[in-house]
C-alpha cells in the first residue's frame, strides 16, 4: 500500500469512446469539460475503478474502435516522495467478457464518488481488512450506497450468526444520533456543511429534529429565517450538499475509529460528477472554493485530491482567484477524427486563462460555444458573417438577416 497516495496516472485502451485516453490528474484539483456523451462520467467510473478495485456500476466494456487488440486500464498512485510509486495494469478477458479483478488498489488514502444519480462509493483501506469471526471478509470494501441507502441506512445479515450487521446507519439516523450525543463528528458536519453553503444565500445550519406525521423517527432539520425544515423535505440542491458533506464526515469518522491500531490516513481523493447539478447560478459560483477548504474541518494535515466535472462556466470562472497551476488542471474531452475519418474521444490539458466574465468561459476552450448567446442569435451571427465574405450579398437575404439580428 501507498500511504498517503494520490492517483497521478489513468490510461484506458481500448476501452469506451477513445483509442487510447491519458489522464494525468493534479494533487489538488481537476476540473474536466467536455459535451455530453463524451466520457466525462466514464473517466471518473474508470478512477474509482482504479481506486477501489471495484466498479460502481456497470463495468466499462471495450469500444469500438479497439477491435481484437488488447483492452486494458492502466494507473499510478503516488505517495510521500520516499515511497516507491505503484503502478497497475488491469486487462479485460475477452473470453469471459469481465475484467480480471484486482485485489487491493494499492490505494492506502480514503476515497469517495459521488455520482449524478444521487448514489456514493467509499473506498477505505482499513476497512478492507476487516474480518468477521470464521475469516470471511466483510463487503464493506469498497462500500456503494444507492441514494436510498445514503440516507436510511444499509445493513447485511450475517448468516452464521442470525443477525444485520450495519454497513452504514444512514445520514438520517446518523445526524440525529451525532446531535442528541453531542458526538465531535457533528460540530465538524456543521462546519462542512456551512462552508458548503451558498454565499448567495442562506448559511445551512442543523435545527432541532422533529416527527413528521406518519413517522415513528426523528428527522434531522435546518434552520431558516421562516422556521426549520425538516431535510427531507429541502430541496433537491440542498440535499445533494448535505449528503456529499455527510458522506465526507462519516467517511472520515468511520476510519479514524478503525484505525486505532495504526494511524490514519493523511489522503483522500474525492470524485464529483456534475458538481454543479441542481445548484442555483450564485451557488455554482461558491461550491467548488468552499470544496477546496473542507480538509481543516477534518483534520489540517489530510491532503484532498478533487476530481470533478462540470457543464458550468460558473465553476471554472470562481477558480480564477485561486488556481495554482502547481497544484489545478483543467481539461477537456472532445472528438477528434484521423485522416481516415474515424471518430473518438480526447482528453487534452488545457491552460487556465483567466477569462474573467462568465460568459467569456462559455466562449473559450472549455466550453466551446461560437457566442454567448441563444442559438438562433448564433445562427443569425454566422450567417451574417457569411454573407460578409460574399462579393455580391443578395439583398433580400441581407435584409432578412439583418431582421433576425435585430431580434
Amino acid at each position: 500500500m501507498n500511504q498517503n497516495g494520490i492517483l497521478t496516472r489513468l490510461q484506458l485502451d481500448g476501452v469506451g469512446p477513445a483509442k487510447r485516453l491519458g489522464f494525468d490528474p493534479a494533487d489538488r484539483l481537476n476540473i474536466i469539460t467536455g459535451d455530453n456523451g463524451l466520457g466525462k462520467t466514464f473517466l471518473l467510473e474508470c478512477a474509482w475503478f482504479a481506486l477501489s478495485g471495484q466498479w460502481a456500476g456497470f463495468p466499462a466494456y471495450p469500444g469500438n474502435n479497439s477491435d481484437k487488440a488488447e483492452v486494458k486500464l492502466t494507473f499510478s498512485i503516488s505517495g510521500e516522495p520516499e515511497r516507491e510509486e505503484i503502478k497497475r495494469e488491469i486487462l479485460y478477458d475477452r473470453e469471459i467478457q469481465n475484467w480480471h479483478i484486482h485485489e487491493g488498489s494499492g490505494y492506502d488514502g480514503l476515497a469517495i464518488y459521488a455520482r449524478s444519480d444521487g448514489s456514493f462509493g467509499v473506498w477505505d483501506p482499513v476497512k478492507a481488512k476487516i474480518q468477521r469471526p470464521g475469516g470471511t471478509a466483510l463487503p464493506l470494501s469498497p462500500l456503494v450506497l444507492s441514494n436510498r441507502h445514503l440516507w436510511n441506512g444499509l445493513g447485511e445479515f450475517i448468516e452464521k450468526e442470525g443477525r444485520e450487521q450495519k454497513l452504514c446507519n444512514g445520514l438520517l439516523q446518523d445526524w440525529v444520533n451525532w446531535q442528541y450525543r453531542q458526538n465531535p463528528a457533528f460540530d465538524i458536519f456543521t462546519r462542512v456543511v456551512s462552508r458548503l453553503s451558498s454565499v448567495s444565500g442562506e448559511t445551512l445550519k442543523p435545527g432541532k429534529p422533529v416527527r413528521i406525521p406518519g413517522d415513528t423517527e426523528e428527522i434531522p432539520t435546518l434552520e431558516y429565517p421562516w422556521g426549520n425544515v425538516p431535510i427531507v423535505h429541502a430541496a433537491a440542491s440542498v440535499q445533494r450538499i448535505v449528503a456529499l458533506a455527510y458522506m465526507i464526515v462519516w467517511a472520515w469518522e468511520e476510519h479514524k475509529i478503525e484505525s486505532r491500531h495504526r494511524a490514519p490516513c493523511k489522503s483522500m481523493t474525492v470524485l464529483v460528477d456534475e458538481i454543479e447539478a441542481h445548484l442555483h447560478p450564485g451557488w455554482q459560483r461558491s461550491i467548488v472554493p468552499a470544496l477546496l477548504t473542507v480538509n481543516a474541518c477534518l483534520d489540517r494535515e489530510i491532503k484532498i485530491q478533487f476530481i470533478i466535472t462540470s457543464h458550468s462556466p460558473l465553476v471554472p470562472a470562481s477558480l480564477e482567484p485561486g488556481f495554482d497551476e502547481a497544484h489545478d488542471k483543467l481539461f477537456h474531452l472532445d472528438i477528434h477524427r484521423d485522416e481516415h475519418g474515424s471518430a473518438h474521444a480526447v482528453l487534452e490539458e488545457l491552460p487556465f486563462l483567466r477569462h474573467g466574465r462568465a460568459d467569456n468561459w462559455l466562449t473559450s476552450e472549455a466550453f466551446g460555444l461560437k457566442h454567448a448567446r441563444s442559438l438562433e442569435a448564433e445562427i443569425a451571427i454566422e450567417d451574417a458573417k457569411r454573407l460578409q465574405n460574399r462579393e455580391k450579398p443578395d439583398a433580400e437575404e441581407v435584409k432578412a438577416v439583418h431582421e433576425r439580428l435585430m431580434v
